[in-house]
């Protein structure tokens, strides 16, 4: 959706649908509509939004990009994170566990975020440990945030639950 190494000038907006969401990724050089799940639904073009099309008013929360980091709006937390492939999530999509290959022994804080930014599943690794196993067969199918963060560091990633 959005390149990890340099996200320029990007926003994401999540939008309730009533009983669902959707993510809006804006980019330099195109706008996308995705239901909550990640699956793909329509492009912007000249003179056509998908935003209007499913009248989608008011986000809930936009992450901004500035200096390849995201932050949330002002009516959100003033947390940054930054979107990156520093540690590895699988299988992805998934259906009863998940595991994560941390990027070094150091102790994270790994929150499991449905779309509507309610923390499902938290903990804490331990000192040198390099690989956490989740079951998340207790949670619904869709899209999900992976936030793992330290005392030098906050990074997302995407998590889809079939």
């Amino acid at each position: 959706m959005v390149d990890s190494n340099n996200c320029g000038n990007a926003s994401i907006s999540l939008y309730s649908g009533g009983s669902y969401y959707f993510v809006y990724v804006q980019t330099a050089s195109e706008s996308n509509l995705y239901y909550q799940d990640g699956t793909f639904y329509c492009t912007d073009a000249p003179g056509y939004s998908c935003r209007s099309l499913y009248s989608l008013t008011n986000a809930e929360v936009v992450w901004n990009c500035g200096g390849n980091t995201f932050k949330k709006n002002q009516d959100a937390s003033n947390a940054n994170f930054r979107i990156v492939e520093a540690f590895k999530i699988y299988p992805n999509p998934t259906t009863d566990k998940v595991f994560i290959d941390l990027p070094d022994e150091a102790i994270y804080q790994i929150n499991l975020i449905d779309i509507s930014g309610k923390i499902m599943k938290q903990m804490e690794t331990e000192p040198y440990t390099t690989n956490v196993e989740i079951n998340i067969s207790d949670l619904t199918k869709g899209m999900y945030l992976v936030e793992m963060s330290n005392e030098t560091s906050n990074t997302i990633q995407k998590l889809i639950i079939e």
